[in-house]
């Protein structure tokens, strides 16, 4: 079983880099919502983590900074994808951004960000475990294929449920 969990996690982080390549992101992560520490479990969810990333050269990572944060500081960003009735939200003005949502700032405030794009993650029952996040540094957001975009991160979605199936 570890064997499987190990391949898995390589396929999670394979498809995320090419995720970031194919939409020219900057970087591109997980956010997983989770009670403590079982993640996909069925119950309520607390807090989240950034369970995987992956970003280009030259770029600090985030992952270390986003372990069990309260789920309420992403609170704005999940009302804003069901206010919308979409499956992703864009925020491309990072003043208003950091006005909106000044915790989530921390994970870009020492850099160029110039549009975060976030995009539901939603498992087999139609439920809400997380978001995969792109952020940009340019204005390549513009020519993001967001159709595209939602077919991966519902095949993301499957893989995690399967990485988590093997860790019970």
């Amino acid at each position: 079983m570890l064997e499987k969990r190990i391949e898995l996690s390589e396929e999670i982080s394979n498809a995320i880099k090419e995720i970031g390549l194919t939409h020219n992101s900057h970087r591109v992560f997980i956010l997983e919502f989770h009670n403590s520490y079982q993640n996909l479990s069925g119950t309520p969810f607390a807090k989240y983590s950034c369970t995987y990333e992956w970003f280009e050269k030259g770029a600090e990572p985030i992952q270390f900074k986003c372990k069990d944060l309260p789920f309420s500081s992403l609170s704005h960003v999940v009302n804003d994808i069901f206010k919308t009735k979409k499956q992703q939200v864009i925020y491309d003005d990072m003043k208003k951004f950091e006005e909106y949502c000044p915790s989530l700032m921390m994970f870009f405030k020492d850099t160029e960000t110039t549009c975060i794009a976030y995009t539901a993650m939603y498992d087999k029952n139609n439920t809400l475990v997380g978001l995969l996040v792109l952020e940009y540094q340019n204005d390549m957001y513009k020519y993001v294929n967001y159709d595209q975009l939602h077919i991966q991160a519902a095949e993301l979605t499957s893989i995690l449920n399967l990485r988590y199936k093997y860790l019970k």
